[in-house]
């Protein structure tokens, strides 16, 4: 197939990537029809003479040839496809951030959006199947593609858009304190309750239902979101889109955060730098003239960071952006601060191995500042303090001996071991060494639990939206958001174009016994052709005649006979006087191929489908045929779970009720 190869750039980090466009000749294709087509409602429409690949391959495919099979990959960065009649489908989209390759996921939407957009393509539909989409939908009312103008087209199973509306309205207006009552007796319930607290601790705004909690933690510091790889097959997606993780991990660089950063919103890297130097100056400052406690509140950092910068904008994107960094020997930690619930700044010098002076080889010394933090992390007590003598005991327990790990602890100055913060201080009451640890992240089981917005979205995931009976109303309600798997976004025709041209919508119209025996599906799409606005109506004929030959295979020799439907309009007229810019221009004629088999885009061998849960087409989920009737339905309609074959000897719901009469 004729291929083409563009080298784009990111205009927000300079990253050069490769853009590839394959013609595929669908009468020479060994796979002229479009299962795309099929599970998304058009498998209607006549079959398309060419199909469009439009693709961005993984970043390993950069630089070298695609694979044989790349038609068949999921792992593209972009894979979209579109049909020469304006008709296309987002097949996957996967973003990269690794090292100085960054093309995220919406980068590649907004890419995707103004491709369609420039090729004026009519309709697209993607089948949404982002693994953890409904914490999305919940908190936002939308798919994630519909920040793109993505809507509700249908869902499998049955489900409508009427449906569709009811469960996302009533899944986001659910009562946070209904929800800790309903789970107030079960297991579970003692956590969801600790969740929903926590964050309206945090928050200035009132959190009283479900979306006004998960739309806080998805947009917590523009970074927790609902991201990573996404695919979207057509019968079944391997797509596994994950929660970016918001935890005390291994800080990130300096380098790494301001690219970030920058390349996240309008202001350039080295204002981002520089609000992030101050913030780091002023941590300093505020820890030589503290004892104890090092942490600036968000408000107090703001206050300061006004004098010295100005621009409020770039001081609170800063800010919410910034969650755990290492720059030089220190790393700088945002935090909720356990007492006043409030965020804030901290900054902690970094204890990576024993001080030089230790007369222990590097490795020992290391292995000792595991040590130690994993004792301090296991058997911290509820004020997250460890006696010297207890330390010592599980020392010698894990080492044989203890020097070691006094070299350790003796070398202390508030360091982070681990990523702990750390700090060596004596006792009032029992003027004995202490060793208070800060901002640990304990078990589920400890009331001071301390979870990443991650882990506490993923939790209410698992334990909320998922949590109750089958027969719930919210159980009812997920489950029709989770079958609304497709969406569509039509691009408005353009009705008046620049003088002196302008654009009509083509609509073919059989004749009468070709609707009566031959062709009695929904018509297919109207063709658009642009003409002057001085042309005749016998000039618009030829134009249109042309326009539907090279679209349809089955129009490659169709013959137009008229312009105007039941009424043919007068040849000699001209265009602009005759026909209304809005209005179909219907066009009659002959000479169809009504014996290809490239008539319709769902092939030549179409199911019947007649469910219970209502579907009328092949929506993509595994169905099962009548061996009586030849009439498919859903499996899981028919009782029969995911992980069963489908009998052979498969009745449908019809026929075993016939035979039961019987």
């Amino acid at each position: 197939m004729a291929s083409w190869s563009t080298l784009l750039i990111n205009e927000k980090n300079g990253i050069v990537f490769p853009f590839y466009t394959f013609e595929e000749t669908v009468e020479q294709s060994l796979d002229p029809f479009c299962d795309y087509c099929k599970f998304s409602g058009w498998g209607h429409h006549f079959v398309s003479k060419r199909k469009y690949h439009l693709i961005i391959p993984e970043v390993d495919y950069w630089k070298k040839p695609l694979k044989d099979n790349f038609l068949d990959v999921r792992t593209h960065i972009l894979y979209g496809l579109i049909h020469c009649n304006g008709y296309g489908h987002l097949i996957c989209i996967n973003g990269v951030k690794a090292a100085s390759n960054f093309l995220s996921e919406t980068d590649a939407m907004n890419l995707w959006d103004r491709i369609c957009s420039t090729l004026c393509t009519r309709k697209v539909s993607v089948r949404d199947e982002i693994n953890l989409r409904l914490l999305y939908v919940v908190g936002y009312g939308q798919s994630w593609y519909g920040k793109w103008g993505y809507k509700f087209s249908h869902g499998t199973f049955g489900v409508r858009k009427g449906k569709y509306e009811s469960a996302v309205e009533y899944m986001r207006s659910l009562n946070l304190d209904a929800i800790i009552s309903d789970f107030e007796n079960k297991s579970k319930g003692r956590r969801i309750k600790q969740i929903i607290i926590k964050y309206r601790g945090v928050v200035d705004i009132p959190l009283i239902t479900l979306s006004d909690l998960l739309k806080f933690m998805l947009g917590f510091g523009g970074r927790a979101r609902v991201q990573g790889k996404t695919e979207n097959k057509v019968v079944k997606s391997s797509c596994q889109h994950v929660l970016k993780r918001r935890d005390n991990a291994e800080p990130i660089s300096f380098d790494a955060l301001v690219t970030s950063i920058a390349n996240s919103c309008r202001w350039p890297a080295r204002r981002v730098e520089h609000v992030l130097k101050q913030i780091v100056n002023l941590l300093k400052q505020n820890k030589g003239g503290c004892d104890g406690n090092y942490g600036v509140s968000r408000y107090e950092m703001r206050e300061e960071l006004r004098k010295c910068v100005g621009d409020t904008g770039l001081i609170d994107f800063v800010l919410k952006s910034v969650t755990c960094f290492a720059i030089g020997n220190y790393v700088v930690r945002r935090s909720v601060n356990s007492s006043t619930r409030r965020f804030e700044f901290s900054i902690q010098e970094v204890l990576e191995k024993a001080e030089p002076d230790c007369r222990w080889p590097e490795e020992r010394a290391e292995h000792a500042s595991e040590v130690t933090a994993n004792i301090l992390t296991e058997n911290s007590d509820e004020e997250s303090t460890v006696p010297w003598r207890e330390l010592q005991d599980k020392a010698r327990e894990c080492l044989g001996e203890t020097q070691p790990i006094d070299c350790v602890v003796h070398s202390m100055d508030n360091p982070m071991i681990r990523n702990q913060s750390i700090s060596r201080t004596k006792n009032p009451s029992t003027k004995k060494f202490e060793l208070p640890i800060q901002g640990l992240i304990k078990d589920a089981q400890n009331d001071t639990m301390e979870c990443s917005v991650a882990e506490d979205a993923l939790y209410l995931y698992r334990s909320v939206l998922f949590g109750y009976r089958d027969t719930h109303p919210v159980n009812l309600a997920t489950k029709a958001i989770m079958d609304s798997k497709y969406f569509v976004k039509e691009w408005c025709f353009k009705e008046h174009n620049l003088d002196p041209l302008i654009a009509l919508s083509c609509l073919f119209l059989p004749s009468f016994d070709e609707l009566e025996t031959e062709l009695m599906r929904p018509l297919s799409p109207a063709a658009v052709v642009v003409v002057p606005l001085s042309s005749t109506i016998g000039e618009l004929k030829v134009v249109a005649q042309a326009a539907f030959r090279d679209t349809y295979c089955i129009m490659d020799k169709f013959v137009a006979s008229q312009i105007g439907g039941l009424k043919k309009i007068d040849e000699n007229k001209v265009v602009c006087h005759s026909i209304e810019p809005s209005s179909p221009v219907w066009v009659r004629g002959s000479g169809l191929d009504l014996g290809t088999t490239l008539r319709y885009e769902d092939g030549a061998q179409r199911l019947t489908v007649d469910c219970c849960c209502g579907a009328k087409f092949d929506d993509g989920e595994r169905l099962a045929t009548c061996e009586v009737c030849n009439v498919s339905q859903h499996t899981r309609c028919s009782g029969i779970a995911d992980k069963e074959d489908a009998p052979s000897d498969f009745l449908c719901s019809d026929c075993v009720a016939v035979s039961r009469r019987k």
